[in-house]
C-alpha cells in the first residue's frame, strides 16, 4: 500500500511539473501567453517575448518593448473585463516550419459574456528556454 501511495505522489509531482512548464510546446506557450495578456500580467508577457542577441544589445529596445507591451496588455485586460473575463482559450490550428523551430498557432478566445470566438495568431520560435513569442 505504501508503494502505491509513493507511486501516486510521484506521478502527481511529475504531472504538476509538466503542467507548470508552460513553454514545452508551441500550443502550451501560446495558451500561456494569451492568458497572461488577457489577465493583465505584463511581466509574464514580457518574459515570453523573444529578443535576438542583437536586439538585447541595442540601447533602449527592451525599455521601448516593455512600455508598449504594458500598454497593449492593459487594453486587452480592459476588453476582457468588459466581456466578463476570459472564459476559454482553445487551439484552432498549429503549423510548424520545416525544421520545427518556428510555429504559427491560431488561438480561439472566448469571454464569459459572449459566445463569439475571437481568433488570434501567435507566432513562436523554439529557444533553449522553451517556446517564445516572436516580437
Amino acid at each position: 500500500m505504501k508503494k502505491i501511495v509513493n507511486l501516486l505522489i510521484g506521478l502527481f509531482i511529475t504531472l504538476a511539473i509538466a503542467a507548470c512548464g508552460g513553454n514545452s510546446s508551441p500550443e502550451a506557450a501560446a495558451k500561456t501567453f494569451t492568458k497572461a495578456v488577457y489577465s493583465g500580467d505584463s511581466q509574464k508577457v514580457i518574459s515570453m517575448i523573444y529578443l535576438s542577441e542583437k536586439d538585447k544589445k541595442e540601447a533602449g529596445v527592451e525599455d521601448i518593448l516593455s512600455g508598449k507591451i504594458k500598454l497593449i496588455v492593459s487594453h486587452a485586460k480592459e476588453a476582457a473585463d468588459k466581456n466578463g473575463g476570459l472564459k476559454n482559450i482553445s487551439i484552432e490550428d498549429v503549423k510548424y516550419d520545416d525544421d520545427k523551430k518556428s510555429a504559427h498557432v491560431q488561438i480561439g478566445v472566448t469571454f464569459k459574456n459572449t459566445e463569439q470566438i475571437k481568433k488570434e495568431n501567435v507566432y513562436l520560435i523554439k529557444t533553449d528556454d522553451g517556446w517564445k513569442v516572436k516580437g
